[in-house]
């Protein structure tokens, strides 16, 4: 009975580029190829890429890319066009369970003077940078 969902399971691993493991108080990185020592992300600029992200906490999390800031073409009452982030999110997922997640990045990481990142909301410490060359 241990093959029953195995075809999903494949599937999953072998098309992530990165899996993200939670455990309540530290993100891991385990990076299929080009990771810096599972320090970071490194993921390539304008190419859709998809990662995993894991919780092992008893409580619900979710992952969190932050990929810098972006104008809109809406501006506020100051005249200025309004400023919002740009970010990729799961949604929040249980113990033990797992969530795919598809990006992609628009432009390096170098344009933002934060740097990007991958991070578990509300958890200080659980964040890994995301280099995009």
């Amino acid at each position: 009975m241990a093959d029953v969902v195995a075809s999903g399971s494949v599937w999953l691993l072998s098309y992530s580029l990165a899996k993200f493991t939670f455990d309540g108080a530290n993100l891991e990185i385990d990076q299929i190829a080009g990771s810096l020592d599972g320090q970071a992300l490194t993921v390539d600029r304008g190419n859709a890429v998809s990662v995993l992200f894991v919780n092992e906490t008893e409580e619900p999390h979710r992952l969190r890319i932050y990929a810098g800031t972006k104008a809109s073409d809406t501006k506020g009452a100051d005249g200025n066009p309004i400023v919002t982030d740009v970010e990729f999110c799961t949604r929040a997922i249980g113990e033990g369970k797992t969530q795919l997640l598809t990006f992609i990045m628009p432009k390096p990481s170098l344009a933002d003077p934060e740097g990007y990142y991958a991070e578990v909301p509300g958890v200080d410490g659980a964040r890994v940078a995301v280099v995009v060359p």
